[in-house]
């Protein structure tokens, strides 16, 4: 038979060299590693943080990796530490197709591995850029929620790929390390469905670390079952369905580059509230309006922008903070309430607040056809905001962070220095900064760890 999508993945990323990156894509890694570390560095002090590092300290191994701000740890340790940091204030990218995703949840396992085993700069560029590319191709191939399974499961490949290249694995073995982590570490939808639990911002970490360990296995000469994707109780029949990826038209194969298309977060909220708050703030800065006489918000978005975050009871009266930053209503009323839309907006004390519960009950969320029809291309938003004495609107198609609004050199090194002002000072932040910048011309990655 034809060679399975494993193999055909596998080969792709064992043939593509750094000759193959453009300097537009290696820029925008180096432009995803800072929002990146931001994220990570924000994250620090959150109690399921504190609690996996904790962990992640206890472990010791053969081949030790760094963890940012803390001691080194076992390499799949260290994978899972990392990424817990990186999402796990859901404030990192995003890219959305027929399946949404967080494509920088793979620099949890691409930085740890490229730091362990002494990688490049260049080295670890390329292996982004493919971890990028793969999780996003299928995310366009194929959606998993509709079939209750999380998005996370494509980054067993990618994730995986990407660090049996760092680990130096033939063709044969890539493909059994992909064979060996989806096999045994498919996860369910479950982890974003009514309350979100701290596992929501923990999944992809445990891809990380479930991707160090099959690509180790790998190399130690482990087989996994094939065909995975196409066999009768394999990935397509259990979990996806059928679909086929042309890899001759990905990136560095005649194809752009996906980590191109990838957008930040200007908020640290859902990104389908993104362009929500984007109208609070157009609204509030264009008139003189005062929260207490807004009688009812009509919101008008796509239908993925209501099921995720509108769908449920749950989002209209969230108690947890991983559930108010995927509440559209809440992230809209507290916007208008408090005039910012900061990591402070989501404290314990903001979401029992009377006056956002009532705040939410002036809200009503829509799909708009024309808008779902538009998804993916754009993410649009309206909003109608009524008071007893006039009516404001405001539409967004890009909300800022999108490559059609994206945010400037300076905006992004301001979430940097809002992330890691606590821990890093000026001077220790702008060498961060450089050492990111030039990531290109780094011997060695742990280069960039010494300074974190």
């Amino acid at each position: 038979m034809a060679d399975s999508l494993a193999e055909r993945l596998a080969a792709y990323a064992d043939d593509l060299t750094v000759d193959d990156l453009d300097a537009e894509t290696v820029s925008r890694v180096e432009d995803r590693v800072i929002d990146s570390l931001a994220c990570a560095y924000a994250a620090m002090g959150d109690r399921p943080v504190e609690a996996t590092l904790d962990w992640a300290a206890r472990k010791d191994g053969e081949t030790p990796a760094s963890v940012i701000g803390r001691d080194a740890s076992a390499v799949d340790a260290a994978a899972m530490a990392n990424g817990t940091l990186i999402r796990y204030l859901d404030w990192n990218d995003t890219y959305l197709s027929l399946e949404p995703g967080h494509p920088s949840d793979n620099l949890g396992a691409v930085l740890t591995v490229a730091d362990a085993v002494g990688a490049s700069g260049e080295e670890t560029i390329l292996a982004a850029a493919l971890a990028y590319e793969l999780q996003c191709r299928l995310c366009d191939a194929a959606s998993l929620r509709a079939n209750g399974f999380d998005h996370v499961n494509y980054g067993l490949v990618s994730a995986t790929l990407a660090v049996g290249t760092l680990m130096d694995l033939d063709v044969e073995a890539l493909a059994h390390a992909v064979n060996v982590a989806l096999n045994g570490h498919v996860a369910l939808r479950q982890a974003r469905s009514g309350v979100l639990s701290e596992w929501k911002g923990m999944a992809f970490a445990n891809v990380s670390r479930n991707a160090v360990v099959a690509a180790e296995l790998a190399r130690e000469g482990v087989r996994g079952p094939a065909p995975i994707f196409e066999g009768e109780f394999g990935f397509f029949e259990q979990v996806s369905g059928e679909f086929d990826l042309d890899v001759d038209a990905f990136g560095g194969r005649g194809g752009d580059w996906k980590i191109n298309e990838t957008y930040v977060k200007f908020y640290p909220v859902e990104y389908h509230a993104q362009a929500a708050v984007n109208c609070v703030f157009a609204i509030l800065d264009e008139h003189d309006l005062d929260p207490e006489d807004v009688v009812r918000v009509e919101n008008e978005t796509y239908e993925a922008g209501v099921s995720i975050i509108a769908g449920d009871a749950e989002k209209w009266r969230p108690t947890t903070r991983e559930t108010a930053d995927h509440s559209m209503p809440y992230c809209i009323a507290r916007a208008f309430l408090d005039g910012e839309m900061t990591l402070a907006q989501f404290a314990e004390e903001k979401l029992d607040d009377r006056a956002v519960h009532d705040f939410m009950d002036r809200i009503e969320v829509e799909e708009n056809p024309s808008f779902t029809e538009r998804y993916g291309e754009s993410f649009p938003h309206r909003m109608v905001v009524h008071t007893d004495e006039a009516t404001y609107e405001h539409d967004v198609e890009y909300p800022k962070g999108h490559p059609e609004n994206p945010l400037s050199d300076a905006e992004l090194e301001e979430k940097f220095a809002t992330g890691a002002s606590g821990h890093l000072d000026a001077g220790e932040r702008e060498r961060v900064l450089d050492a990111v910048r030039d990531l290109d011309a780094l011997d060695d990655v742990s280069e960039l760890f010494a300074l974190l």
